[in-house]
């Protein structure tokens, strides 16, 4: 009876005994996040008072007192890659979008602001990495990258700049997946079929048969407007007689989350001509990026 009444009572104990830790540690989550968001917010005056040193040294601070925010790395990422430092920018926003799924569950409140931080993170890193790989420096760019492509993998501009640093680097097994999922992606893309081929040729693997592509898009940029969002870009011709229509599902994201769908038609031109195209696509929420599939 003692023996069992005395685990009993330990139980009780010690599950009162975790409830105060945890009540404890709640109140002492919120007192460090108070704290965060005061430096944050004297980071954001000095930022204003454009006093980029001052700004930093608030939000790096904030970072050490709780560092279960992306903010405050995000702006020193800001700031530095303003200044050309997009090394510096990567490590940042690597440790933001570390701190991303760390995060305590928002409020209803919370929620825009908790979107638009991810967004700022997937772009703000998306960014630096690209100019890493325009400064020749592709194994850093490549290691941004896959962290990226692993948080935010509907990225399609993200898979196909990492598969350009792979293949600079000639890193030819990596590369065959991730030109599969850049060709997913973006079906009509001459570059990503390419990359596949050039990996698959080095490795010395028999080459993919693919479905005949109708046409190719080149170049194409997303363009936002208060009307809602613009695709510019060029059509080539392939295989697809000219004059035939090409269907296509457009797929717009942001932050990761599908905000909208459209369906467009472009028209194909003659075998190896290249013509503008544009769609423009009204009262589309906000978008960061896009994918597509080609339709039937």
């Amino acid at each position: 009876m003692f023996g069992r009444f005395f685990a009993i009572r330990t139980v009780w104990l010690g599950l009162a005994i975790c409830a105060s830790l945890v009540y404890a540690q709640a109140a002492d989550d919120q007192a460090r996040e108070a704290a965060w968001r005061k430096l944050f917010l004297e980071g954001i005056a000095a930022y204003n008072q454009r006093d980029e040193d001052a700004a930093i040294q608030k939000w790096e601070a904030a970072n050490k007192i709780y560092d279960l925010r992306p903010e405050g790395y995000n702006n020193i990422a800001v700031v530095v890659a303003g200044r050309g430092d997009h090394d510096r920018a990567v490590s940042m926003y690597l440790q933001a979008l570390a701190v991303l799924p760390r995060m305590r569950a928002p409020l209803e409140s919370e929620r825009a602001e908790r979107l638009g931080a991810r967004r700022d993170v997937y772009q703000g890193l998306l960014g630096s990495a690209e100019e890493l790989f325009k400064q020749g420096k592709a194994m850093e760019a490549a290691r941004a990258l896959q962290a990226l492509t692993a948080a935010d993998p509907n990225n399609r501009e993200a898979w196909h700049i990492l598969g350009l640093a792979l293949n600079r680097l000639e890193r030819w097994p990596e590369l065959v997946p991730v030109a599969r999922r850049s060709i997913e992606l973006d079906p009509l893309s001459a570059s990503a079929r390419a990359l596949l081929a050039n990996a698959l040729k080095a490795e010395k693997a028999p080459s993919e048969p693919a479905a005949p592509v109708p046409v190719y898009l080149e170049d194409v940029q997303m363009v936002q407007s208060p009307k809602g969002i613009t695709l510019r870009g060029t059509v080539a011709g392939a295989t697809a007689p000219a004059g035939t229509a090409v269907r296509l599902e457009i797929i717009f994201d942001d932050g990761g989350e599908v905000v909208g769908t459209h369906q467009v038609t472009i028209t194909a031109p003659e075998k190896g001509r290249r013509v503008p195209f544009s769609i423009a696509v009204e009262n589309t929420a906000t978008a960061t990026s896009y994918r597509y599939r080609v339709l039937e």
